[in-house]
């Protein structure tokens, strides 16, 4: 195999090595804060439907018009 080859190879092999290396360690970080806000926003829908007595096929209903009055191109990208 040509010197050149090699290097070429062994740059692909260590960039992807790096990325999924870096794509582990993000997961890790963040995988317990992200299952935290799942938590609460279940726990917020929970407590609108106890709170003003509404079947679940409503609140989706609900959560549908909410939805397409704000699309998320409105908002600034961050």
């Amino acid at each position: 195999m040509k010197k050149q080859n090699v290097r070429t190879l062994s740059f692909i092999v260590s960039t992807f090595t790096y990325l999924l290396m870096g794509a582990a360690i993000f997961d890790a970080l963040e995988s317990q804060t992200e299952e935290l806000i799942k938590q609460d926003l279940e726990n917020t829908e929970i407590d609108y439907k106890k709170k003003y007595n509404i079947s679940h096929d409503e609140y989706k209903s609900l959560e549908e018009i909410v939805n397409k009055y704000h699309p998320y191109r409105k908002f600034p990208q961050w």
